[in-house]
């Protein structure tokens, strides 16, 4: 029997020797190696050895440890500027840990590139240069830098060919240099000796071209007669590409976009449409879209993929008009057409339209002592004829007019003032006060848009003549003439679920809770006063719309795809985008859209979107290179929940499309064997609703033996490889607590500082909002977990308690000093001289009595003290110990 040769140790390896480094923690053994070298590849076995016979293993299989450099490739081999260019950081093997990537272009680090991928879109020389890449954390092993070189697009012609002319001046053809610009289009001109192009496109270098007789045109070139006898434009032949055409020459060829309206204003809140047209000239359109003008010059992007734009603008099937629904201030600018077919670039209207969005005001100008004029004014005059103006008096139509009213000033009466245009009378604008303080009521925000299941406020201010007192205030969404609105608080579909959060002074806002698609309503604020004929209602209001979030892929040439995650309207307050891979987030990117690449397997997987700030409220997983797309995740890891309240465990998962889900169920574990959800014993306060990527599991009425950890699991057919489920690897740890209120310090003196805690086991999620009670009235403007007491005197006898707002209803265990302080004598009845009797102090208090304090009091004079504790015995009684006994009870909020 041959023995088996026991291995060498890597530490007595010569090769191996101060690289490598053992870390051994119980049954957890790591190796590093530092340094590592080429020859450093192969299979690596851990072994170990015990102190009885035989005890030896190794483990199987082992670890394959493949060592690889970076290198930069570029493709294509050859490179032309305006071409797209693909620089791939490659590797022998797929780096482990999922590395970010560093570009750097002649050694400085090019920002925003992590990827594995780096795409040069329409290159062009300041694109040359040396490109090198590194691994996150591992910059000082760059790869060897490569070098990228742009080959000019060029044309040359043979100078002493000459063309026919209509005169007879000389034309010398001379080399012709050209080069893409920033907007993708390339004039090439011909001009007389004396002039000049009006107009240089960055990038286009102009030859001078001098006249004279000619037969011909150089080769490769076409002559083009014009009515105007000194100049001539040349173009290309079809098979080059018709990008180079001059752009004010697209007519040429006949392909021309025309927009005959050149500057347009528009109301703020109304639609707006842009007409247009444009000629192919029986060529195959291959895209066509409207963007927005940079302030730099550049071409915006397509506004349909826009996140302020996409949901608000229609293209014309039939044409390429453009309506812009519900208009902003913001959409101000200078708007363009442009299409392209497959034997053309971009084509676009040369200058665009300008729109100007307007909003109304009223224009106060004082024409006499005690006259004022009124004028319904906008920025600029929009483009459909206004007939007459509405105008409002306290939020009421009090005259149609066309031009603008006058109206006396009194010093007594006060009024607000708003005007719309008869053609739009849903649209007022901002109310004027003629006087010192008038009706009015002003929304922060008139749109809003929220996601689904989130929180939103929707924040006002009102104002009112100040020998008025408001008695009620209320918000509501539905109106009818001569019907007093009703109050959203008090209506059985939103009770629980909005809260006012404003005053009876200046602040109107209303909080709604866990939007659902229902909410989707226009709200007003409404408020009624001390006087009669004292209420108001604000005059426009706040529109909300409700939103999901949904992952969109659309597939690049090439191998790419760009993820956006998409909402049906668009977010207010500019939110911050997380996204999230196989169910875990994804740091580095935090914006709407996210680009992945075929070529870089590490971008396989599920990805699913969410708002920061809601985390919770993410979107379904879409799947690519759908092979690597199984996953649960959980929105929380760890979950504390208050005693008697309801929490929300939420579960995301993926799978490939071709599997389909034929079970979903919880599992719960408080020992070591989960538990399904169906078969728990206290089932009837858990429930669970699932859709095609999560699942929210609904736990009501916690109690103290709900805490424990919960599992999702999902099965599926065909099966997950060998296994009848999928769940991820730990779940979601929920505690359950309740609220005390401790005391500090242990031991308080008279006018000392006490400090009161709303005392949790676990930190509660959400960052809740604490309510004190003092003697079970509300302690305003107290709203953390901690409430201070200054210069408590033995005098306090009140009594303090906690909440959480939201679940006013669970209040803690109140703290209070003690009272109904009582003595009791042992043994009762008559006390004879010479026998023994025990005084025995009672007190109830939270948190409970430390110090009993006895004291004895003789026929009027001071009370003397006799000792502490709380019974006090008295031996071998004598006519001495006659008198008035009483004790008092103090702990650490006061003494009785």
């Amino acid at each position: 029997m041959i023995k088996e040769k026991e291995p060498v140790d890597l530490i007595q390896k010569l090769e191996y020797q101060g690289r490598v480094k053992y870390d051994s923690k119980k049954n957890h053994h790591t190796l590093t190696i530092t340094n590592l070298k080429e020859s450093d590849s192969g299979e690596y076995y851990f072994r170990f050895i015990t102190d009885q016979k035989g005890g030896k293993y190794s483990g199987k299989p082992p670890v394959t440890l493949t060592i690889t450099d970076l290198q930069v490739t570029v493709s294509p081999d050859t490179v032309t500027e305006g071409q797209r260019v693909t620089l791939t950081c490659y590797t022998t093997c797929t780096l482990s840990n999922n590395p970010t990537y560093i570009w750097y272009r002649n050694n400085q680090p090019v920002t925003n590139k992590h990827n594995k991928v780096l795409h040069l879109d329409s290159v062009s020389s300041e694109d040359a240069g040396s490109y090198s890449c590194a691994i996150r954390d591992h910059e000082n092993l760059p790869s060897p830098a490569k070098t990228l070189s742009v080959r000019s697009l060029s044309m040359t012609s043979d100078p002493t060919q000459r063309v026919n002319t209509n005169d007879q001046d000389d034309v010398h053809y001379a080399s012709v240099q050209f080069s893409r610009s920033k907007r993708e289009e390339v004039s090439l001109y011909s001009k007389t000796q004396h002039q000049q192009p009006d107009q240089q496109e960055e990038d286009v270098q102009y030859a001078t071209v001098n006249f004279s007789r000619a037969n011909a045109a150089p080769q490769g070139m076409s002559s083009l007669s014009t009515q105007h006898p000194t100049t001539r434009y040349f173009y290309l032949p079809p098979q080059c590409s018709r990008s180079l055409l001059p752009p004010s020459q697209e007519s040429i060829v006949g392909q021309s976009v025309t927009l005959p309206q050149k500057n347009i204003c528009a109301l703020k809140g109304t639609d707006v449409y842009i007409p247009c047209t444009y000629t192919v000239n029986g060529d195959t359109v291959q895209s066509k879209e409207w963007y927005r003008t940079q302030t730099s010059g550049e071409w915006g992007r397509d506004l349909k993929t826009d996140p302020e734009y996409n949901t608000r603008v229609e293209y014309d099937d039939w044409s390429c008009g453009l309506r812009i629904k519900q208009l902003r201030l913001s959409d101000s600018g200078v708007y363009n057409f442009r299409f392209k077919t497959w034997n053309s670039d971009w084509i676009s209207d040369p200058s665009g339209v300008t729109l100007s969005v307007t909003d109304l005001l009223v224009k106060v100008t004082t024409t006499g002592q005690w006259l004022v004029k009124l004028t319904c004014s906008t920025s600029c005059s929009p483009y459909y004829p206004i007939l007459q103006y509405d105008w409002y008096k306290n939020g009421h139509l009090d005259k149609s007019s066309s031009d603008p009213i006058s109206l006396y000033k009194d010093g007594w009466y006060e009024n607000s003032y708003s005007c719309s245009m008869q053609s739009h009378k849903n649209i007022r604008s901002p109310e004027v006060c003629i006087g010192k303080s008038c009706w009015s009521v002003t929304y922060r925000q008139k749109n809003i848009c929220a996601l689904r299941g989130s929180s939103v406020d929707l924040s006002c201010s009102y104002t009112y003549p100040v020998w008025h007192t408001v008695t009620t205030t209320l918000w509501f969404n539905t109106e009818q003439s001569g019907v007093e609105p009703t109050d959203l608080s008090l209506d059985e579909d939103y009770k629980g679920h909005v809260e006012f959060r404003g005053d009876n002074k200046s602040d109107c806002t209303l909080r709604i809770r866990d939007l659902r698609r229902s909410d989707a309503r226009h709200y007003k604020f409404r408020f009624l006063t001390n006087q009669e004929g004292g209420r108001y209602s604000g005059t426009s209001g706040v529109s909300l719309t409700i939103t999901d979030l949904k992952v969109d892929i659309k597939y690049n040439w090439g191998q790419s795809a760009t993820l956006t995650c998409k909402t049906s309207c668009s977010l207010s307050n500019n939110p911050t985008f997380i996204w999230y891979k196989n169910g875990q987030p994804l740091p580095d990117r935090n914006t709407q859209r996210t680009d992945l690449y075929y070529d870089y397997t590490a971008d396989a997987g599920s990805y699913s979107c969410a708002v920061k700030g809601f985390e919770g409220l993410r979107s379904p997983a879409v799947c690519f290179l759908q092979q690597k797309c199984w996953s649960v995740a959980y929105t929380q890891s760890n979950i504390c929940g208050l005693i008697g309240s309801s929490v929300h465990i939420q579960s995301h998962f993926s799978y490939p499309d071709y599997y389909k889900v034929t079970k979903t169920t919880w599992y719960i574990r408080r020992n070591f064997n989960p538990k399904e959800l169906s078969q728990d014993e206290e089932k009837d306060h858990m429930k669970f609703i699932c859709t095609d990527h999560s699942c929210l599991l609904r736990v009501t009425q916690l109690r103290m033996t709900d805490s424990a950890e919960y599992f999702f699991r999902f099965e599926t057919s065909p099966r997950y490889y060998n296994s009848p489920y999928y769940n991820s690897a730990s779940g979601v740890i929920l505690t359950v607590t309740d609220l005390q209120v401790t005391v500090s310090p242990d031991t308080v003196r008279e006018g000392q500082r006490v400090t009161l805690t709303c005392y949790t086991t676990c930190t509660l999620s959400n960052n809740p909002t604490y309510i004190w009670y003092r003697n079970n009235q509300p302690v305003t403007n107290k709203h953390t977990n901690i409430l201070y007491l200054d210069s408590v005197s033995s005098e306090d006898t009140d009594n303090y308690s906690c909440a959480v707002r939201g679940q006013e209803n669970l209040r803690s265990p109140a703290v209070y000093s003690p009272k109904n302080t009582r003595v009791s004598v042992s043994p009762s009845g008559q006390v004879v001289e010479g026998s023994s009797v025990t005084l025995t102090c009672s007190s109830d208090a939270n948190p409970p009595v430390h110090t009993y304090t006895w004291y004895k009091k003789d026929n009027g004079a001071e009370p003397s003290l006799k000792r502490s504790g709380q019974n006090y015995s008295i031996t071998d009684i004598s006519s001495e110990d006659s008198g008035q006994y009483y004790c008092r009870a103090e702990n650490r909020i006061g003494n009785s």
